[in-house]
């Protein structure tokens, strides 16, 4: 996570896209023509016709469960990992 966010850093800023999770999670209607746009790309009708299909989540489908245990972590270390990331999404949220 530090070596990703250290590339990032890196990158001039005119060159990223930060979208807030709100504009794909809930909102995906309205969030993704804007996510296109703010990448430059064209939304067209087709595209909205095929985000009801997208966004669905198919039926019985169970979400997946992960135990940190299993891979011999520790919700701290992990909270601790990503701390920088989380700082940066919860900005990016803010906007």
């Amino acid at each position: 996570m530090t070596r990703g966010l250290a590339a990032r850093a890196a990158i001039p800023a005119q060159q990223l896209v930060d979208a807030p999770y709100s504009w794909l999670g809930s909102e995906p209607a309205t969030g993704a023509p804007k996510l296109y746009a703010a990448v430059g790309a064209r939304w067209t009708e087709a595209d909205a016709a095929r985000l009801p299909a997208a966004v669905a989540r198919p039926k019985g489908a169970r979400r997946h469960t992960y135990d940190l245990s299993r891979y011999g972590l520790t919700r701290d270390a992990v909270e601790s990992a990503f701390a920088g990331y989380n700082a940066l999404r919860a900005e990016v949220d803010r906007a």
